[in-house]
This record gives structure tokens, sequence and C-alpha cells, in this order.
């Protein structure tokens, strides 16, 4: 693997990390790809939940990595 595929995968487990971090258990990251973070949610009403706080998920992922690199939230329901 070459040492920009360690760091894009090493950056993306720290995005993933930062994520559960700012959620407190709410949710569970799924992945992190080309600026688009993908969650699990238990419900639909934990989805509204996360959807009303996304911005703030990612200023608080966005300012740990002193970069913007999430530029979208993907919420999934596990109905």
């Amino acid at each position: 693997m070459s040492s920009n595929g360690l760091y894009g995968a090493a950056t993306s487990a720290q995005i993933c990390f930062l994520a559960e971090k700012w959620a407190c258990g709410r949710l569970n990251v799924i992945s992190y790809k080309r600026g688009e973070l993908k969650i699990l949610v238990k419900s639909s009403s934990a989805a509204q939940e996360i959807s009303m706080q996304r911005e703030e998920m990612i200023e608080y992922v966005n300012k740990k990595m002193e970069r913007d690199i999430v530029k979208k939230v993907r919420i999934v329901t596990n109905n």
C-alpha cells in the first residue's frame, strides 16, 4: 500500500473516531470517504435529532482536524 493510501486510511479512521466521540454513543460511524461521513442511527427519531445537529458535528470534526475535510453527513437508519 502506498504511503498516500496509509495516510488516507489513517485520516478516515481519525475522522470516524472524532465523530463517534462527538456523538457520545448516539450513533455508529459506518465510513468516511471523499468528504462524506456516513453514520448509522437506531431510529428515525434519532436520525431527525442528528440531522438537526449535523452542522455542529461537521464543525466539531473539521475543527479537530484543523481543516475543512468533512463536507456532508449521510444518515442511515437501522429499521
